[in-house]
């Protein structure tokens, strides 16, 4: 007689969960408490929650002098408490508070896979631009012509940096839904390419 063998339960093993499972990117929202703030922030970040970590970053508490410094303090450590690279690292952020990651991004200092500036304050970069792989979107209202601003984005373009701008219109009654739609896409763009480069490592550092 036979007997029938024994079965052996065989659990089936968990697919290996990739490190910062669910969060392939980090949005930096760089803020200055002092100036008026990007758009529907909790619209935005609801946006992008599913891929990307949401971290705010506040510079308004931050002498002036030590900003920079600060700012690349901070956002390096987040990338590396996430175990994150550069190349994940998307910022987003207004005015005066955006010209500084700006500034630093095209120096070279703070590299990034890209950074949405809405109504960045207009001067021509502070010095030579480095040769950067992030992306440059920005969001700007039609009431803020300035020459500077023209300089700004010509000496950008003559570098073959990848910049992209939407130029709207203001004092509308649905400027503000406007602003929020425009930031919104580049952001989605932005943070898509983060989540692409997640898996890369080639060419990225922490910041």
């Amino acid at each position: 007689m036979i007997k029938p063998a024994h079965k052996i339960p065989v659990s089936t093993p968990e697919p290996r969960r990739a490190r910062n499972a669910g969060r392939e990117a980090l949005v930096a929202f760089v803020t200055d408490a002092n100036r008026r703030q990007a758009p529907a922030a909790t619209a935005l970040r609801n946006q992008i929650a599913p891929l990307a970590d949401w971290i705010e970053v506040d510079l308004g508490a931050v002498s002036p002098r030590r900003r920079e410094h600060w700012l690349r303090g901070e956002l390096s450590g987040a990338l590396r408490s996430r175990r994150m690279h550069s190349g994940q690292l998307v910022i987003l952020s207004s005015h005066r508070a955006a010209r500084i990651a700006l500034d630093l991004v095209l120096q070279g200092a703070l590299p990034c896979c890209g950074i949405v500036a809405i109504d960045v304050c207009d001067a021509p970069p502070l010095g030579p631009i480095s040769a950067t792989a992030a992306s440059i979107r920005i969001v700007r209202h039609q009431d803020q012509n300035d020459p500077a601003h023209a300089r700004l984005i010509d000496a950008l373009r003559r570098q073959d940096v990848d910049i992209r701008l939407m130029m709207l219109p203001s004092g509308s009654s649905d400027a503000h839904d406007i602003t929020a739609r425009a930031t919104a896409a580049f952001l989605s763009e932005l943070t898509a390419k983060a989540c692409r480069q997640s898996t890369e490592s080639g060419g990225f550092s922490h910041v």
